[in-house]
């Protein structure tokens, strides 16, 4: 993404004395993805933070750094139950994993319907327009 060389400004960002810009560099460094990996342990740091949205922002974004890449890779998997499983993991991320958009409209026609439901249901969470055009509603 074009915001990865912004990785360890964004970082620095976060152990400034003014929350609402530690809270915008937190969740800012999620939405870069795994480029911003290196940032993961000032994230974790802040994910401890006595600051409850500086907590929910770091968290979030450590998901979107770490876990997400893992779940898309996981969408690939011959086991229905883990792409099932996988497509919903990512609909807990809401509108910042437009990532996962294209692989869940590709899983829309799985011959699984648990990975069928699981990446509409995941759909309608990440990106509600695409998921009307394709029926879901």
């Amino acid at each position: 993404p074009a915001g990865a060389p912004a990785v360890e400004d964004l970082a620095n960002m976060i152990e400034r004395d003014d929350p609402s810009v530690s809270w915008a560099a937190a969740r800012s460094l999620g939405f870069i993805g795994s480029q911003a990996i290196g940032a993961v342990a000032v994230l974790e740091k802040a994910a401890a933070s006595q600051d409850a949205l500086l907590q929910e922002n770091a968290q979030r974004s450590i998901g979107l750094i770490v876990e997400v890449p893992k779940h898309l890779d996981a969408l690939e998997s011959d086991d229905g139950f883990k792409r099932g499983e996988a497509a919903a993991a990512l609909g807990l991320y809401g509108p910042a994993c437009k990532v996962a958009v294209p692989k869940l409209v590709e899983l829309l026609d799985d011959p699984d319907g648990f990975v069928r439901d699981s990446a509409a249901q995941s759909l309608k969470k990440i990106d509600p327009i695409t998921a009307q055009r394709h029926g879901i509603e």
